[in-house]
């Protein structure tokens, strides 16, 4: 093997090193699209019933808008100040007044459920699209490693020198051509 060849052959390892190496790091995702991943995979488990009963309380990163919920339900139960006129007289039915704040309270349950309904809609909603977005990103990053494989084969093809016998063999068709 000759000095050139040995120098050729470095060279074309060193090449294939750092392309190995720019594939590397363009097929990994970054801290955030890993972290986003996670997330997304969590909760799509959680959606489908996959890590445990389907329960607001099981839900991934429910913990924040559980305690708003409990707290504002808290303050919106501490914060009511009588019930109407007919709980405002002196000789007011008892039972009346006792259906009435359960009313009351059925009322405030109903409309402290549906909030934290919304919020699961919303958040279900959110995550089935940001799980399509990082799919698309995946095809992006895909595709673009796929076309950076098809652009490395086409330079190795176009640069690749013909073999000897390509060489004598083409020689010869255009000598015979041009005789002609």
């Amino acid at each position: 093997m000759a000095f050139g060849s040995k120098k050729k052959a470095r060279e074309e390892q060193a090449l294939k090193d750092t392309a190995l190496t720019t594939q590397t790091a363009a097929t990994a995702p970054d801290e955030f699209e890993a972290r986003q991943r996670a997330r997304a995979l969590r909760f799509d488990k959680w959606q489908s019933g996959e890590s445990g009963p389907v329960n607001i309380h099981n839900m991934p990163d429910a913990g924040v808008p559980m305690a708003l919920f409990k707290n504002a339900k808290a303050v919106s139960d501490a914060g009511r100040v009588g019930t109407g006129l007919g709980t405002m007289t002196e000789g007011a039915n008892p039972n009346f007044v006792a259906a009435r704040n359960q009313e009351a309270q059925m009322t405030r349950d109903t409309n402290a459920s549906g909030m934290l309904e919304d919020y699961v809609d919303n958040a279900t909603t959110a995550n089935n699209a940001m799980m399509g977005n990082l799919a698309g990103i995946g095809n992006t990053r895909n595709m673009s490693l796929y076309q950076i494989a098809v652009d490395r084969l086409n330079n190795y093809e176009r640069n690749k020198k013909p073999s000897f016998l390509k060489q004598l063999a083409f020689s010869m068709m255009t000598g015979a051509a041009s005789a002609i």
